[in-house]
């Protein structure tokens, strides 16, 4: 009765702070002005003949789910994320001004949920309290960086990919370059090109030339793709890109050398992975094989020891 009582309460305490978050939210929330309703109805209304942009027709459909991270994301401020969660996002392949609210709401529900859970477990199967409490502590901080453990992992992956069809991506660029067409042309052509061998690189490349249509310099756009990206070997191409521009050197030969070396590296980074796989076999074999067969070969003379020493007792 008492466990039930106990289990009861804690729910209760999860529940009363989950509510007195809203709340405050909804409280300290600012009304909406004349202003802010005449620009939400520009927003939305769809001009005959013009499509709608993508960005506004998902700020339109944002229901259910979508809404309730979207509450989460204004009660907590920025910084309550890190610095640098915005570059973090957008290295993933996400836009930070979409994925920022549904990181921040994960990272509260998965706070609270994996929080209430281990507590729920605990008083069920251990019954102690303190322990109990150190568990939901522990889980507590597990949940809230379960979304950072994924988005970092989805981060490696892409860099990953990028890092693979950047070499190929070069020679192809080599080519645009050496048939007549210029560096921004080359860029965007080759960004069109490679949209369905590596979607990444071809997304990253497009931003760069949307960025030069939109007014900037070609190094800046090349450094904000260095940025974005995250990967050596772009912050490489990028001060190639950069210093053959000041110099006025050859555009396709220095793309060509940059791009032997990347291959040089992909197939030493090859090589690497497969030097290791023996090393990373040591453990399966030691856990899994070698006490396997300790027990196919000893286990019958163990046998006969043991009835042998019973016999002699």
């Amino acid at each position: 009765m008492g466990r039930t009582v106990l289990l009861a309460s804690v729910l209760l305490v999860f529940a009363a702070v989950f509510l007195v978050v809203v709340a405050i939210f909804l409280l300290g929330r600012r009304p909406k002005t004349a202003l802010d309703e005449r620009l939400e109805s520009l927003s939305r209304r769809e001009i005959p003949g013009r499509r709608q942009p993508a960005s506004l027709i998902r700020e339109g459909e944002k229901r259910g789910f979508g809404r309730f991270l979207g509450v989460l994301s204004g009660v907590f401020p920025e910084s309550f994320l890190g610095e640098d969660v915005r570059l973090r996002l957008v290295r993933a392949g996400h836009s930070w001004r979409e994925t920022l609210p549904i990181l921040v709401g994960f990272r509260f529900l998965g706070a609270v949920v994996v929080g209430a859970t281990a507590v729920v477990l605990g008083f069920r199967y251990l019954g102690a309290a303190p322990q109990v409490l150190l568990i939901g502590a522990a889980a507590l901080v597990a949940g809230f960086l379960l979304p950072d453990f994924i988005l970092w992992i989805r981060i490696g992956k892409r860099q990953e990919e990028i890092v693979l069809g950047l070499p190929d991506a070069l020679d192809l660029m080599v080519i645009c370059v050496e048939a007549g067409l210029g560096l921004n042309a080359a860029i965007h052509r080759v960004g069109t090109e490679i949209e369905h061998v590596c979607p990444p690189l071809s997304k990253e490349l497009r931003m760069v030339n949307r960025e030069m249509l939109a007014g900037s310099s070609r190094s800046d756009a090349l450094q904000n793709l260095a940025l974005r990206t995250g990967i050596e070997d772009i912050k490489a191409l990028v001060a190639i890109l950069i210093q053959t521009e000041r110099l006025g050197t050859s555009v396709a030969k220095s793309l060509r050398i940059h791009a032997d070396n990347l291959r040089v590296r992909r197939r030493h980074r090859a090589e690497e992975r497969a030097r290791k796989v023996a090393v990373k076999l040591v453990f399966p074999l030691i856990l899994f094989i070698f006490p396997t067969l300790l027990l196919v070969i000893l286990g019958p003379g163990m046998i006969q020891l043991i009835r042998a020493l019973s016999e002699a007792q």
